[in-house]
């Protein structure tokens, strides 16, 4: 029997306790006006605290979360700062990152996701002159991160700066490859909770992204349908 999802009261107890004008994660909150032509739903924002005091690298600022309930809506802001916060932290000194080429993982055994299946960007981008971000290849130095398949658990080593939301220059020796988001970042009371809020906001973004790129039209809903 599966545990059940975490409820709002419960999820209330543990985030309340990392909004904190002095120690929190969250220092300070607000709460966001709604426009004329908004959806009938609350707003919140939450700033976040200077992880530079405590790592030594910036984390997103400015966070915010919206639900048709006010605590829940809350809480999202908490959870949204507290993920960005996280992803932050570069753990160099441990066993989930390592430094080296992509050959050099994959002669150690290491299963890799490489530049082979990433699709960073257009051909055209890296032909301009100022564009930003390398190629890379089999052969490029770079810091790896350890994660899991989703469908298996089976360990896989990606680009770290493409993972956590921190400049490349934070990574020693690192070339700037990309650009890294919080696609896919969540925070959750529960490891399980955190992992499939994850994947759904991947899902949620590859799906607006095939219809934006692709120009299809969106399903017309019923507006009769919702309060």
């Amino acid at each position: 029997m599966a545990n059940k999802w975490t409820t709002l009261e419960e999820s209330w107890e543990i985030l309340d306790q990392l909004a904190d004008p002095y120690v929190g994660i969250v220092r300070r909150e607000y709460r966001k006006l709604r426009d004329v032509d908004d959806i009938w739903g609350h707003s919140y924002g939450a700033h976040g605290t200077d992880s530079n005091i405590l790592f030594g690298v910036p984390s997103n600022s400015y966070n915010g979360g919206g639900s048709a309930n006010p605590a829940a809506a809350r809480l999202a802001a908490i959870g949204e700062t507290v993920e960005r916060y996280s992803a932050a932290y570069l753990p160099l000194n441990s066993d989930v990152v390592c430094f080296g080429t992509q050959k050099d993982l994959i002669k150690e055994g290491k299963s890799v996701i490489g530049f082979d299946k990433w699709e960073m960007y257009a051909v055209t981008q890296y032909e301009d002159p100022n564009f930003p971000h390398d190629r890379w290849n089999e052969d490029t130095k770079l810091w790896w991160r350890k994660g899991h398949i989703a469908e298996n658990n089976e360990e896989v080593w990606t680009p770290a700066q493409l993972i956590h939301i921190a400049n490349y220059t934070e990574w020693p020796g690192d070339p700037n490859i990309g650009h890294a988001t919080s696609n896919g970042l969540a925070c959750g009371i529960t490891y399980q909770e955190a992992a499939i809020s994850g994947l759904f906001e991947t899902i949620e973004r590859d799906a607006f992204m095939l219809t934006w790129y692709n120009k299809l039209s969106l399903p017309k809903i019923d507006i009769n349908t919702s309060p």
